[in-house]
């Protein structure tokens, strides 16, 4: 993180600019799939997951942190608002896409399905439902994460002590995709640091010159997503954690420069709102069209995914708003904890 100077402790609002650059991160990640090469200016486009696993960490650890700090937090309604947020889009798209995928690819896919629905797909994985590992990992790891915040505020350790703790561990995480390069073991380090960004902020630590952060973030996340291809395989991914982590917490310190307005734009947000089904839906569709029709007859997929994910979040809207009322809770604002998710 850049210099900063510490700031009255406040709880995490709405911020549409992180809404942006959710929507940001799943058009890099749709144009990758979409792209169907294997070396090229998209390549890594990919590390689109790597800013979601950052903010997914930032925004998760701000809220529940900060409920735990209050008393107020409880481990069975976090649980169920997540299955709440992101089980009813995943089995829907799973339920709808399954028969194609055992047709077009045989088999197999139906365990893949089963897995995606199980989250172990970075176990058993199949072709069409591949890119549900990034969900398998967050879901494991947020199975752990609060136990273990727990485990620290018991030991009275600061939100400093806890930061600079799971931040060396991200960053030693981080550092084993120069030791295997191309592998997704040590992708989930964005969580981590993600994490340590939320205690950070939590603690009332601002970033200095936000609007200058958020443009160097910004421009490290383009330039790794973008030159990747000339440098070394590892480095993009440690350009998009790190690029994350200073867009988030310029955004976080002072969201009214024009960078972050830019990011809060409405056509922004929109598919920042819906990044979490795009993500689902887009993919076992580029499979489809790419078996039947070929790479470049698939491209036209990416776009029209992003009208069936409109329609999808729409549609599951007042199913999970009745869910959430019998929880006891309105919907919730997005942008927060249970929409920061790939």
């Amino acid at each position: 993180m850049p210099a900063a100077t510490p700031a009255p402790r406040a709880r995490l609002g709405y911020l549409p600019a992180l809404d942006g650059l959710r929507a940001l991160a799943i058009v890099l990640v749709v144009l990758h799939h979409a792209s169907g090469v294997e070396r090229g200016p998209l390549e890594f486009g990919v590390l689109g997951v790597d800013v979601f696993f950052v903010l997914s960490g930032f925004l998760i650890t701000a809220l529940v942190a900060e409920q735990m700090r209050a008393g107020t937090f409880s481990r069975r309604r976090f649980y169920a608002r997540r299955a709440i947020r992101l089980m009813p889009a995943l089995v829907v798209t799973v339920v709808v896409m399954t028969p194609a995928a055992v047709v077009v690819a045989g088999r197999w896919e139906l365990v893949g399905a089963i897995a995606a629905l199980l989250y172990l797909t970075p176990l058993l994985t199949g072709q069409f439902f591949f890119h549900t590992w990034t969900l398998a990992f967050e879901e494991w790891f947020y199975l752990l994460w609060p136990i273990v915040l727990a485990k620290f505020f018991r030991d009275r350790l600061t939100l400093m002590q806890c930061a600079a703790l799971v931040g060396v561990l991200g960053v030693v995480t981080q550092g084993l995709i120069y030791l295997v390069p191309g592998s997704f073991v040590a992708r989930p380090s964005g969580l981590l640091i993600g994490c340590a960004l939320g205690l950070y902020w939590l603690d009332g630590r601002r970033v200095r010159r936000p609007g200058a952060v958020l443009v160097l973030g910004l421009t490290l996340v383009l330039v790794g997503a973008g030159v990747g291809p000339v440098l070394w395989d590892a480095l993009p991914y440690t350009l998009a954690v790190v690029g994350a982590v200073l867009v988030i917490g310029a955004i976080a310190s002072d969201a009214s420069g024009p960078v972050a307005r830019a990011l809060a734009s409405r056509p922004m947000v929109a598919v920042g709102v819906v990044s979490y089904e795009w993500y689902l839906v887009h993919f076992p569709l580029l499979q489809l069209t790419e078996e039947l029709w070929g790479a470049i007859q698939s491209l036209w997929m990416g776009p029209l995914s992003l009208g069936i994910a409109f329609a999808l979040h729409r549609a599951l809207a007042p199913f999970q708003a009745r869910l959430r009322a019998r929880l006891g809770e309105s919907r919730p604002v997005t942008g927060l904890a249970d929409e920061a998710i790939v």
